[in-house]
């Protein structure tokens, strides 16, 4: 049976963006080698990637601007 891992990155008070929608530089308050070496340690585990559609999509939005008009499978 597959594992399912969900983690977000959350401030104490319950926020995951600010006050603007994909508002997310508090992340970087948080981020570093240490929470980089874990996540691409759970993400060469996994078998799967589950995101929700208004993560998806502000995700592929955001890959798209990214590699500049190249189309992304």
């Amino acid at each position: 049976m597959r594992k399912l891992i969900m983690w977000n990155v959350i401030t104490l008070d319950g926020f995951f963006e600010g006050t603007q929608n994909w508002d997310l530089s508090f992340h970087n308050v948080i981020w570093g080698e240490e929470l980089e070496k874990l996540s691409i340690e759970q993400l060469k585990n996994a078998d799967y990637l589950i995101f929700g559609r208004v993560t998806y999509e502000g995700m592929a939005e955001y890959w798209m601007r990214r590699q500049k008009g190249k189309r992304l499978n």
